[in-house]
């Protein structure tokens, strides 16, 4: 009976595990061509993934300054990235695997929002599972060339850090998140505080893209330029405008 039991946790751990670090069953690449009604259905889950971004941002930006990012370090960030409810968890292995949106910095402002996803993670022996909001800020030349291209893996050839939290404190130069070419954070039971996403791997979200977008668009393109945006997009990038502004 024991033996039974063991081998049923063990089996759905792995399903468990494979599906989490496909980011959620639902991969960098198409699933190719989807009906109006799936195509409609996807372009109103992805605003209401910039609905629940803006929010993310509007709490990490609230009156209590504990929860803030330090000035010095939302100045560095070429890119920012939510993931709304990030979910985390494993019997055997952590993995981590989420949907997000994105704008990264460009002449005048910001980019129109891309989508992408976000999964696989590190080795842990926590049972159980969680969801956390992220906010991942890419802050270097060769980052944002990785991320634009849908296939930024951190923690490996890119370096990464827990954010530093508290814009009353002075981070001093020894702060690894003034080097770090990926800072992030996570927010989860009223908390907020800097998250690892070692072993994370974050790629495109082709079929939110082309239900927002058009199929004539890809995250790299949408990440350029200025496209005309929904009420959603709009709240989200006024936002991301207000918190990480540069002198």
């Amino acid at each position: 009976m024991q033996s039974a039991m063991n081998a049923g946790r063990t089996s759905f751990a792995a399903l468990l595990v494979t599906c989490l670090a496909a980011a959620g069953c639902h991969s960098g690449e198409s699933r190719g061509p989807s009906t109006a009604a799936e195509v409609d259905a996807e372009r109103s889950k992805s605003q209401d993934r910039l609905t629940d971004a803006a929010s993310v941002l509007d709490e990490i930006a609230g009156a209590d300054a504990s929860r803030k990012i330090p000035q010095a370090i939302t100045q560095r960030a070429e890119c920012v990235a939510v993931v709304p409810a990030l979910i985390e968890g494993a019997f055997i292995i952590g993995a981590k695997s989420g949907r997000g949106v994105a704008t990264c910095r460009i002449s005048g402002g910001w980019s129109s929002p891309g989508f992408f996803t976000m999964g696989g993670g590190t080795a842990g022996a926590q049972i159980g599972a969680r969801s956390a909001d992220i906010l991942m800020l890419v802050n270097s030349e060769r980052a944002k060339r990785s991320f634009l291209a849908g296939d930024l893996r951190i923690g490996g050839e890119v370096s990464a850090t827990a954010g530093t939290v508290g814009s009353g404190r002075a981070v001093d130069t020894s702060d690894s998140s003034l080097k770090a070419e990926v800072v992030s954070y996570s927010r989860g039971r009223g908390l907020f505080a800097g998250a690892d996403l070692s072993g994370v791997v974050v790629h495109s979200d082709p079929d939110a893209t082309h239900a927002v977008y058009g199929p004539g668009e890809d995250f790299s393109k949408v990440l350029t330029k200025t496209e005309p945006a929904s009420p959603q997009a709009n709240q989200f990038l006024s936002k991301v405008a207000a918190i990480f502004t540069r002198p």
